[in-house]
């Protein structure tokens, strides 16, 4: 009674370290597999999409459980590049139709030959969706069929790196560490709903050497805010840091004068990535010179906004423009003559409005 009970016991024990579930910062929406790896390669998405221990050779070794990123035992899977890798049956794909998002953390070995580190296999088309590290010129690439792939640079792989990408059509965005490489163009549409995925690489391409954890594939494309999230294993609340400077500013020859949150912007920061600046007040005239103060809003991609001041110094330095006529004064009986400023002045105009406007001399 006692054996069993210890055996129970243990069993409890192990299932609560290793079914995790789906941690918050994860989103359920679309969501096809998540694959912690903590203690095995089973989803728990709740879909029933586990991964299965593959290899190519009886004589190879099986992908093995090792420390994660953060240290712990037995939380991720170490690829030998020995011709194995982690395969998940073809339903996986079953409601993608033409976009699908992919997150995953990966540390390659400094020796790591060239191979896929995920790969959606399609019959007849045996590379929709292979992101695959090219070991000769120590590059990224994701094919969207044999001939037709984008190219990313990548530091310090044999450190974890988190990436995630979005292929939709023929339109592919990856993201490294948060931080977005550029959307481009693959020349050939991505539209499959059939296949199996691979991790580690797959025979004919060729096999990492290096570990691989926290994989999660979903039917839809990641937002940036999921992204960032999913990178910084929380929901986002942190508003922007913003930073401004003060500026002064000149009205030119129609008395306007305009800025831009370029300009006032001093090095604004977010953990998520800053998704639009907007200031309260860009166009100053006349009646603004001197001192103004705007204020600088940023949203983030998740939604968290902020602000901060600025003091704006509106100037007007452009002299006014003078435009005189002779004229020809006639003395009266004693002697006497004089002019006034309308006689004068012949149109003289300035970029904001005239203050005043006296003669040297009117009487004579």
């Amino acid at each position: 009674m006692r054996i069993f009970l210890f055996t129970l016991l243990f069993f409890i024990v192990n299932k609560s370290v290793f079914s995790q579930g789906i941690p918050t910062y994860i989103s359920s929406k679309g969501l096809l597999g998540w694959y912690p790896f903590n203690g095995n390669s089973n989803d728990e998405s709740g879909n029933g999409n586990d991964g299965i221990l593959d290899f190519w050779n009886i004589s190879v070794i099986d992908p093995i459980l090792d420390f994660d990123r953060n240290g712990a035992k037995n939380s991720s899977y170490s690829f030998p590049g020995e011709k194995d890798n982690i395969r998940i049956a073809p339903p996986i794909v079953s409601s993608v139709s033409n976009e699908m998002g992919v997150s995953l953390w990966v540390k390659l070995d400094s020796l790591s030959p060239s191979g896929g580190i995920f790969r959606k296999n399609h019959t007849g088309n045996q590379d929709q969706n292979h992101l695959f590290f090219d070991s000769a010129k120590q590059n990224l690439r994701i094919y969207n069929n044999s001939s037709h792939y984008t190219t990313y640079s990548i530091n310090n792989k044999n450190k974890w790196n988190h990436l995630c990408w979005n292929l939709k059509d023929s339109i592919v965005e990856l993201f490294i560490n948060n931080n977005s490489q550029g959307i481009q163009k693959i020349n050939f549409p991505f539209n499959s709903t059939s296949g199996a995925v691979f991790l580690g690489g797959t025979r004919g391409w060729g096999f990492i050497n290096g570990n691989i954890d926290d994989v999660g594939i979903w039917n839809r494309s990641l937002s940036p805010c999921e992204v960032c999230s999913i990178y910084n294993e929380g929901n986002d609340t942190i508003s922007p840091t913003v930073r401004t400077q003060n500026l002064t500013l000149y009205l030119n020859q129609i008395g306007q004068v305009s800025t831009s949150s370029l300009d006032v912007n001093n090095g604004s920061s977010d953990n998520c990535g800053i998704s639009s600046y907007r200031l309260s007040d860009s166009i100053f005239d006349c009646t603004d010179v001197g001192t103004n103060i705007i204020y600088l809003n940023i949203i983030d991609w998740c939604g968290n906004i902020d602000s901060a001041s600025a003091v704006v110094t509106v100037q007007d330095t452009i002299k006014p423009t003078v435009l005189t006529q002779n004229v020809t004064v006639s003395l009266d009986a004693s002697g006497a003559g004089s002019v006034t400023v309308a006689d004068i002045d012949n149109g003289s105009t300035d970029n904001c409005s005239i203050a005043s406007r006296t003669l040297s001399k009117s009487s004579f």
